[in-house]
């Protein structure tokens, strides 16, 4: 005859599992977001060779069509560059590309795609999941502007629009971190960034709770085609020497 289990020897069966749920959840959990982060870091991989392609077929050099810093439109890429528009979103986010959906660009009066026209601004918003870091030295005093023709319409905007040119000739003008003087490589210049969220507490480009990957940092992609993870620590500097705008907090 078989002995039913006791109470105690119950209660220690359900100790157990709850003992080792405590301990694995945090682990797959952690492994799930380790493999968001390198899928995220992948599509940045992606965009920057398209970008790095598209400035060996632009005029100008130029690694996009930004028209002025802020500019986060990546209808430039899509479809001739990159032909899958899932590229676009962090599998982190709940972001999503609606296909069907056209507008009209307000500068050039081109037809595009409405959700690959801006950043979403949060992780749960139509729309891409990454911002464009078209230009640089976009603060208030800063010397450079750089002008767009658009037929008879000419824009001016603040700041250097990042071209294959411009990386390699650019100087840092600004003190912060004592950059003042340094001539970046094209591996420093940021050029495709986890998207800056929208929800508090809010930090203007810098890793918050209700960024892409929260607040431990941010994957980001470069002019010269790499795409890394900056921890938190370490990404003013980094932003600072991609962007030149004198800042060094957040």
């Amino acid at each position: 005859m078989r002995r039913a289990f006791t109470l105690v020897e119950l209660l220690c069966v359900v100790a157990v599992i709850g003992i080792l749920s405590a301990l694995l959840i945090p682990a797959v959990t952690a492994a799930h977001q380790s493999a968001k982060r390198t899928h995220c870091l992948s599509n940045l991989k992606q965009m920057t060779t398209a970008s790095a392609i598209y400035s060996q077929e632009d005029p100008g050099g130029n690694f996009s069509d930004a028209i002025r810093d802020g500019d986060d439109n990546f209808n430039f890429l899509f479809p001739r560059q990159i032909g899958d528009s899932r590229v676009f979103l962090c599998p982190a986010t709940h972001n999503i590309i609606r296909l069907g959906l056209y507008s009209t660009n307000h500068d050039t009066g081109a037809r595009q795609l409405e959700d690959l026209g801006d950043y979403a601004g949060n992780p749960s918003a139509p729309g891409t999941s990454y911002e464009l870091f078209g230009f640089m030295n976009n603060e208030p005093n800063s010397p450079n502007s750089t002008e767009t023709q658009l037929g008879e319409k000419k824009i001016s905007a603040r700041g250097v629009r990042k071209s294959t040119q411009s990386i390699m000739a650019y100087q840092h003008q600004n003190e912060a971190f004592g950059l003042k003087g340094l001539i970046p490589s094209a591996g420093d210049f940021w050029l495709v960034t986890d998207g800056d969220g929208d929800q508090p507490p809010l930090h203007n480009n810098f890793p918050d709770p209700g960024n892409n990957h929260g607040n431990r940092g941010g994957n980001v992609g470069f002019c010269d085609g790499h795409a890394e993870w900056i921890g938190r620590d370490n990404y003013l500097r980094r932003y600072e020497l991609s962007q030149d705008e004198n800042r060094s907090s957040p």
